[in-house]
């Protein structure tokens, strides 16, 4: 028999925005390492106008913190943003073509986009992508152009540009593969959280009927389609609940009984069809008499409960249509079968199991 567990069973919903916000925390903190780094190698060549640059990249990169606290999502990739590639262009223009510094516009394009995607996931305004992307690129031509005239500010011996260039290259690419995995580790989980909850019920906490349409090929495959049985039920005049009662003492009710049933199903799959109506899928273990005796004293606990909203104090009883399933059904004819059985029962009286 499919097991389920429990913890899977539980309202998983992520929050998107403390996800940003663990990004954009761990964004911020790996170009302020950059910048420590590039400060010491300023300080030793002797880049006297570059480790003034910095310093104000350092300052802008702990007050971006600040922004990021205070949720100011915007504008923290906005600063980033123009921090970055105006740094980039001008240690470009200083250091040379061949130091690799103009790499660094290629980790901004992803940056961008990335700031982009998860300022919108928490619900603030577009940071218009596109619109950097075109001054990146007219940064980075413009970087090009003008050692077309003019030599690079500062000269470094060829074989220091070799490892500055090496080093730049590592740089971006570690940039880019934490982008990409911080991104693909967020979809992964926005995905999972979509499909349980696109596959369990919000009021129950149990698996619905699309749990339970995706999982049956495997149900059946693990048991070889033998000896296993299905209990449909149905909470006898529900409706009248909601009319006395409200509403909110008609999901109370569905609340409580998915509780019940799951307590006395001895392990049972226990899912919410729809409505007022439940399933149990269970495996005849020794004979079918004793799981309808099972299935009845289900009926009978739920009958016996006392039911307690506010200041009303009421009974409810169930119903109950049970099947074997027999080679080859589809779980649509397995269903139909017992559903036939719950209605024989409902138009019987009510408050019985039929089998």
């Amino acid at each position: 028999m499919l097991k389920i567990n429990k913890n899977f069973l539980k309202s998983e919903e992520i929050f998107s925005d403390e996800i940003a916000y663990i990004a954009s925390y761990i964004i911020n903190t790996l170009f302020l390492i950059l910048h420590i780094f590039l400060e010491i190698y300023y300080v030793v060549i002797a880049a006297n106008w570059m480790v003034k640059l910095n310093i104000i990249s350092l300052i802008l990169g702990i007050l971006n913190f600040c922004l990021i606290k205070c949720e100011k999502t915007k504008l923290f990739v906005n600063v980033l943003f123009y921090e970055v590639m105006i740094h980039v262009t001008i240690a470009t223009l200083c250091f040379g073509w061949d130091c690799g510094f103009q790499d660094f516009h290629i980790a901004i394009i992803v940056l961008v986009f990335f700031g982009n995607y998860f300022s919108q996931k928490m619900g603030h305004n577009d940071v218009h992508p596109l619109k950097f992307c075109v001054l990146d690129i007219i940064a980075y031509i413009f970087s090009f152009l003008w050692f077309n005239w003019f030599e690079e500010i500062y000269s470094i011996s060829s074989r220091l540009q070799k490892y500055t260039q090496l080093l730049s290259a590592f740089v971006v690419f570690f940039i880019v593969i934490v982008f990409m995995w911080i991104l693909t580790q967020f979809t992964v989980r926005v995905e999972e959280a979509m499909n349980k909850k696109a596959q369990f019920d919000e009021l129950t906490q149990l698996p619905n009927r699309y749990y339970l349409m995706a999982h049956f090929k495997q149900l059946m495959t693990k048991d070889n389609g033998q000896d296993n049985y299905l209990a449909i039920m149905d909470i006898d005049d529900f409706k009248k609940v909601n009319d006395t009662y409200g509403h909110n003492c008609g999901d109370y009710v569905l609340k409580e009984i998915a509780c019940l049933i799951t307590k006395y199903s001895k392990g049972g799959f226990v899912c919410r069809w729809g409505g007022e109506e439940f399933i149990i899928l269970g495996s005849v273990e020794i004979d079918m008499k004793n799981q309808c005796r099972i299935l009845n004293d289900i009926r009978k606990f739920v009958g016996n409960h006392d039911f307690k909203y506010e200041e009303y104090k009421f009974n409810i009883t169930i119903t109950m249509g049970v099947a074997v399933y027999e080679q080859g059904q589809s779980v649509e004819e397995w269903v139909n079968v017992a559903d036939k059985k719950l209605y024989a029962g409902k138009y019987s009286g009510k408050n019985k199991l039929v089998f």
